[in-house]
């Protein structure tokens, strides 16, 4: 790593519009139009591992990092993924109150338990073509009511009206098509 950085720095404090040095077959390129080439080769080309390595591995047609136990595939943005575990969102407690804030880039699925008749605001950072769970949680009192703010939108142009029982949950799912949520209504659980 020491070699890493010196040649970068060297790279950095050249005068050139673009510079290019090369260590151990990496190439740190900087400039306007840089990259940084990373080692690659076939999976039979695989170097003896250590935690941390990096490659391209031509075979495969993807990036790969060695974890300490295997070589394991690096998902790449932009490009169709298969995962061979579950992959999914924590799910966040959103603050009971008479208006009730739903912050989408933190809370992707969230829950609250309302403890009074609550309006749900219009959300704030909606991504298109997201999706988003809220899982609405009746006190142990029951019989709150839920009002939806104007970027909630229900088949039918209806909102849902929620499980009043005790304890009792509905799931809201949402797609947000750009302007506001279209939203189903899955109800009366636990």
């Amino acid at each position: 790593m020491p070699q890493l950085q010196q040649v970068m720095a060297a790279a950095s404090a050249s005068n050139a519009a673009a510079s290019a040095a090369t260590v151990a077959n990496a190439v740190i390129s900087t400039g306007s139009n840089g990259a940084a080439i990373i080692p690659q080769g076939t999976t039979a080309q695989r170097p003896t591992p250590a935690t941390g390595h990096f490659r391209f591995n031509s075979s495969l047609n993807s990036f790969e990092g060695y974890n300490g136990a295997s070589w394991q595939e690096v998902a790449v943005l932009g490009t169709a993924q298969s995962f061979t575990t579950a992959h999914g969102f924590a799910v966040t407690t959103l603050t009971d109150g008479a208006n009730i804030a739903w912050d989408l880039s933190a809370n992707q699925v969230a829950r609250v338990t309302l403890g009074g008749n609550r309006t749900l605001s219009n959300p704030t950072n909606k991504v298109e073509g997201n999706v988003y769970v809220l899982i609405v949680k009746q006190d142990g009192t029951g019989g709150r009511t839920l009002s939806f703010s104007s970027d909630y939108k229900f088949a039918g142009g209806t909102a849902p009206t929620i499980t009043t029982t005790a304890s009792k949950a509905d799931v809201l799912t949402f797609v947000c098509e750009g302007t506001n949520l279209l939203g189903v209504a899955s109800q009366s659980f636990l």
